[in-house]
């Protein structure tokens, strides 16, 4: 019986972990998705428009990824 118990648990740990994996995959796809969006935003943009919010082309990358607040919310 106790080998069954341990089985038992065992098998529960397995989907803990797989759920766990899951969800940190969907939040990253998640996290990524929100990045793809701010770039696309941002890199319709006028270099004019960029610049009053103290961004340059170069900038995009790293504020799609990192935004800070100088940047707009797209």
């Amino acid at each position: 019986m106790a080998a069954l118990y341990a089985f038992v648990d065992g098998f529960g740990s397995f989907f803990s972990r797989l759920e766990k994996g899951l969800n940190e995959f969907m939040d990253s796809m998640s996290e990524g998705m929100a990045a793809y969006r701010r770039y696309q935003g941002l890199s319709a943009m006028s270099d004019t428009a960029l610049a009053k919010h103290g961004l340059n082309r170069g900038d995009l990358a790293r504020e799609a990824m990192f935004p800070s607040r100088r940047s707009l919310e797209v």
